[in-house]
């Protein structure tokens, strides 16, 4: 009980961060970033519909249509990351001072601010990834499309961004820098998101392949004080036995 309750603290803090990087910086400046967020960006820059609306609908739709597929074990956090993000996009508005939003948009240096939030965006959702929890969206896309294709979930998630980023070009006053941003800000956050979520890791295994292995497993175990197996091969194109 004691997990779970320090689960789902960690992954709101996540979601916090990432509703942060959207409403105090990325949205002022209308930047489009990938995934159901993005979209959800585009309609608010385009009709001024408040952004947490289509972003809970879109989201609540699609994983409606992840447990009809995946089943109900899919997602009590997803669900829950859902909830919380949508009701942090509906409040922090609100309670983030009007000063400091005037001050990010009175700088109109879009790098800077597609940057920081790439690196906001990332941090919560490699923060909500390592409790399990996610932003829900296009991920639950790659997952649905992986269970019957073996496509790998990155490359599923990088064609929607790369889709929903390249039709901002058509929001008014819109021009390719405004795109090559978005895809700046999105490169940033999945780096972040791989850091957090690699960094988070308990253990690692490296396999070495080198013909000089007795050397390189005495340095691994003296020096470097780690575990070493040595695991016997055979190269089939020489069928010689390595090692």
């Amino acid at each position: 009980m004691r997990k779970n309750i320090l689960d789902y603290i960690i992954i709101t803090l996540g979601l916090l961060i990432f509703t942060i990087a959207w409403v105090a910086f990325l949205t002022p400046h209308q930047i489009v970033g990938g995934g159901v967020v993005g979209a959800s960006a585009m309609i608010f820059y385009a009709t001024g519909i408040p952004l947490v609306y289509p972003y809970f609908i879109i989201n609540i739709f699609l994983f409606a249509i992840g447990v009809r597929i995946l089943g109900r074990q899919f997602g009590t956090k997803t669900l829950y990351s859902i909830i919380v993000s949508s009701l942090l996009f509906r409040y922090l508005p609100s309670i983030i001072p009007t000063e400091f939003i005037e001050q990010v948009q009175s700088e109109k240096n879009l790098l800077l601010w597609a940057l920081v939030g790439g690196m906001l965006e990332g941090a919560g959702i490699g923060i909500a990834f390592t409790r399990g929890g996610n932003s829900g969206g296009t991920d639950i896309i790659a997952l649905i499309v992986n269970k019957y294709k073996h496509v790998a979930p990155g490359r599923i998630l990088l064609i929607c961004d790369a889709v929903i980023i390249g039709s901002s070009i058509f929001l008014p006053d819109r021009t390719i820098l405004s795109v090559l941003y978005g895809c700046i800000m999105v490169t940033v956050a999945t780096y972040v998101i791989d850091v957090i979520v690699v960094g988070s890791k308990q253990s690692m295994q490296i396999l070495i392949f080198s013909e000089q292995y007795e050397p390189i497993a005495d340095r691994i175990m003296q020096v470097l004080h780690r575990g070493v197996t040595i695991l016997p091969a055979v190269g089939w194109y020489t069928k010689k036995q390595k090692t």
